[in-house]
């Protein structure tokens, strides 16, 4: 399934494709997020790449997965790259959980819970959730 949601600002895709997995990598080498997920220490590209290949999997067998957060450009639908969200299943359950981790640079501006709005209508009325909990990140 491919999934695109777009908002007033945004364009929301799922991050699958290997530009994205750059722009992974370096989302969680910013240091910004590296200080609130990791304590400070990025992860390997080797544990980055693990992540992003289990996303392109949930992407393939469940129809979420993490989403590319860009802001809209006129010219074309992907301007700026300003992090990601997730929509996944939390671990050993049947429920969905929201996250977001977006660049030190998008902050202050509401773009994840403008992004999160778009995911979670996406959840609730197309794959019809019961409920989604919604955890932050950075």
């Amino acid at each position: 399934m491919q999934v695109t949601l777009e908002t007033a600002r945004l364009y929301l895709r799922p991050l699958t494709t290997p530009w994205d997995l750059l722009r992974f990598h370096a989302l969680h080498a910013d240091p910004f997020v590296a200080n609130a997920i990791y304590d400070g220490k990025p992860p390997s590209f080797a544990d980055t790449c693990a992540e992003f290949k289990k996303s392109r999997a949930d992407w393939d067998r469940y129809g979420i997965g993490l989403f590319a957060v860009f802001e809209r450009d006129s010219a074309s639908q992907e301007g700026r790259f300003l992090g990601q969200r997730r929509l996944g299943f939390l671990p050993e359950s049947d429920d969905l959980e929201l996250s977001a981790c977006f660049h030190r640079a998008a902050s202050g501006n509401e773009y994840a819970p403008e992004a999160g709005c778009a995911i979670l209508d996406f959840a609730f009325t197309t794959l019809a959730a019961p409920r989604v909990p919604v955890l932050c990140s950075a």
